[in-house]
């Protein structure tokens, strides 16, 4: 069954203000479709998604790498009956992780010491959010939450090399009972990123940890100039095209489809009235929610383009995965 459909023309697309939030839209007809395929439109019925863009000159050039070093941790609460925490810490960039460091035993003082290559953000348009977030690591679950601090691209746009010192934060999600046990502070440090050689060892960073804290600079007189090199190199290449990325997050009032039960919702994407993705079925619901994965598109786009309007239709799904009412 056909549950609805949401349009967004050639000037929406180029309105900053749809970008990097969720954005809510009423689900309506589509004058492609026959009006017998419209009863399951239900008026109210709502989809909120969230438009990832790049900008294209941007994208002309590569991002800065950087590794990111999660060096050590204090003050955190003793969340064991017997002994202290058995504190770790994992780093999610745009909800991916990217790195879970070794547990340290019995210490509120953690010494980690480990770091992963990171690309940062090129403009304020260039959405990128970090979180690293603290667990006391337990056998038999994920273990207690001891903290959270979240970097986005306004953070990560002023960052430059050196350490810096951050305050662990509640999960306002988890409610109150589940963040008692958050104090204490995380270092952190952004340092120079260099490629491994073949034999897996690392070429000479030229600004390690201990110079980061001695004031010592690093670096070589020819880093201006081969910087500028690489970046007008990049500068001439201009077949990477402005790419979009679709995250559908949920979907609300939903018409019943199903003789028995609710619907099984998913959505449908098209681009210049072409089908490119679909996202996967929810089950038995009119107010589903994709996770991370289930409902993401992305659209790369001409840079001067005769139909770039883009559509999400909502389906119900019918018995062996066929296309069902809209």
């Amino acid at each position: 069954d056909f549950l609805g459909r949401i349009g967004i023309d050639r000037d929406e697309l180029h309105n900053p203000d749809l970008y990097n939030k969720p954005q809510t839209f009423s689900l309506g007809l589509c004058p492609e479709l026959p009006s017998s395929h419209m009863k399951a439109v239900k008026e109210g019925s709502t989809i909120t998604v969230r438009f990832t863009p790049t900008d294209y000159e941007a994208e002309c050039y590569p991002r800065k790498k950087m590794f990111l070093n999660v060096i050590e941790a204090w003050g955190l609460a003793k969340a064991d009956s017997f002994g202290n925490s058995d504190p770790f810490a994992v780093v999610k960039v745009n909800k991916k992780t990217v790195l879970k460091t070794k547990v340290v035993n019995d210490v509120v003082t953690p010494l980690w010491d480990e770091r992963v290559a990171i690309e940062l953000p090129r403009n304020e348009l260039d959405f990128m959010e970090i979180e690293i977030d603290v667990y006391d690591a337990d056998a038999l679950s994920v273990g207690d939450f001891l903290g959270m601090i979240k970097l986005d691209t306004k953070d990560l746009l002023k960052f430059r090399s050196g350490a810096m010192e951050f305050e662990l934060q509640p999960r306002e999600e988890l409610g109150k009972s589940k963040n008692k046990l958050v104090q204490g502070s995380i270092l952190l440090a952004f340092t120079d990123y260099v490629e491994e050689e073949k034999h897996g060892l690392l070429r000479d960073v030229g600004r390690s940890l201990m110079s980061l804290f001695a004031g010592d600079d690093g670096g070589g007189e020819g880093d201006e100039d081969d910087k500028a090199e690489a970046e007008a190199e990049a500068h001439e290449n201009k077949e990477i095209l402005t790419k979009c990325t679709i995250q559908v997050l949920s979907a609300s009032h939903l018409l019943k489809a199903d003789l028995f039960g609710e619907s099984d919702p998913f959505v449908v994407a098209r681009f210049g009235g072409v089908r490119f993705a679909r996202s996967k079925t929810k089950q038995d619901t009119l107010n589903p929610e994709w996770k991370e994965g289930e409902a993401e598109f992305t659209v790369t786009m001409p840079e001067n383009p005769s139909n770039m309007n883009l559509s999400l239709e909502l389906w119900d799904e019918d018995f062996g995965g066929l296309t069902g009412d809209f």
